[in-house]
């Protein structure tokens, strides 16, 4: 399944060791996300490091092991698809706009975001955690039969 990662899944799968870590990490998923959010998330290291409670050191190593999980697309390979990704959620969270495009570039399965502005669009599916655990259990019901 391929899926865009919104920022603040990636930054919950940093603060901690949590069942959004193990899905960044499932095989099933490849997760693919725009350069500038580890921009975003440089620019709020210490204010991460201090919620999540781990050493710079730490912390440093969990973002690199994430990133080996994530296909970083930088944003000159999906900018053709920001006019139509503005149109979509310039009246909803602008802020989303990378994420829509990102995800208008190409063939996917849609977006993991747990905020409510995606699902306010309707051209890209949006799922959320929750959305994902559950077809974990699907695929993995059907494994077992």
């Amino acid at each position: 399944m391929k899926l865009v990662v919104d920022s603040n899944i990636v930054i919950a799968g940093i603060l901690r060791d949590s069942i959004t870590r193990k899905i960044l990490f499932h095989p099933l998923f490849s997760f693919y996300i725009p350069d500038y959010s580890f921009i975003e998330i440089d620019r709020h290291m210490d204010e991460l490091i201090e919620k999540s409670g781990l050493t710079k050191h730490r912390f440093h190593q969990v973002v690199d092991k994430i990133k080996e999980n994530l296909i970083i697309i930088p944003e000159q390979e999906f900018d053709s698809k920001y006019p139509k990704a503005f149109e979509l959620m310039c009246k909803i969270d602008e802020a989303d706009v990378p994420f829509i495009a990102l995800a208008l570039s190409f063939d996917n399965d849609g977006i993991w975001s747990n905020d409510v502005h995606f699902e306010k669009q309707n051209q890209v599916r949006i799922w959320t955690t929750k959305d994902l655990i559950e077809e974990l259990r699907e695929l993995e019901e059907e494994l077992h039969y």
